[in-house]
């Protein structure tokens, strides 16, 4: 049976079982892991406001197939250090509504549960993430020790489960029946 979609099931795994489907795989383009959006404490001006935030593998974006509207999105090799530099990307609606679109807003500082964060980049217009209905302010990756306790606490545990993941069929690749 070929599957009519490019991505493939939603799955909850540990996330070095994550790490070694992603390093291993021969039948996806690209896998990536993702939560659900987190509230955090964001320091943008001079009092903290609420953001949601997903935590995301380098892979998301790739696996998703999207452009920044501005800057860079960080990739696969920005995330294979654990306690890597702590960047963030922002949504465009939040990049309007808390920045005014600011063309400068790329390479600002913001605080997220008291710990610096990089804006490296802004989301497109209408970039929800994975979620159709409700979009994150922004997204951090996976690695990033400043919020990776909040949901990987021992992220290399096998118990420590990356909360969904999202691939995409290689061109061509056949699903087994029933999956």
């Amino acid at each position: 049976m070929k599957n009519s979609s490019p991505f493939g099931n939603l799955l909850q795994v540990s996330f070095p079982n994550y790490k070694d489907f992603r390093d291993r795989n021969t039948v996806f383009t690209g896998l990536a892991a993702y939560s659900f959006p987190i509230a955090v404490s964001a320091t943008i001006g001079p009092s903290p406001e609420q953001l949601f935030c997903e935590m995301v593998t380098g892979d998301y974006f790739p696996v998703l197939g999207v452009r920044p509207a501005r800057g860079r999105f960080f990739g696969p090799e920005d995330d294979r250090v654990p306690g890597a530099a702590p960047v963030l990307v922002l949504s465009y609606t939040a990049w309007q509504r808390r920045f005014g679109g600011s063309a400068d807003v790329i390479g600002r500082t913001i605080a997220l549960n008291g710990s610096p964060f990089t804006i490296v980049a802004v989301a497109p217009n209408g970039f929800n993430g994975v979620n159709s209905l409700f979009g994150p302010d922004g997204w951090v990756y996976v690695t990033c020790s400043s919020l990776q306790h909040v949901l990987f606490i021992g992220a290399d545990h096998m118990r420590a489960h990356a909360p969904f993941q999202i691939f995409r069929f290689k061109p061509g690749t056949t699903a087994a029946p029933g999956q």
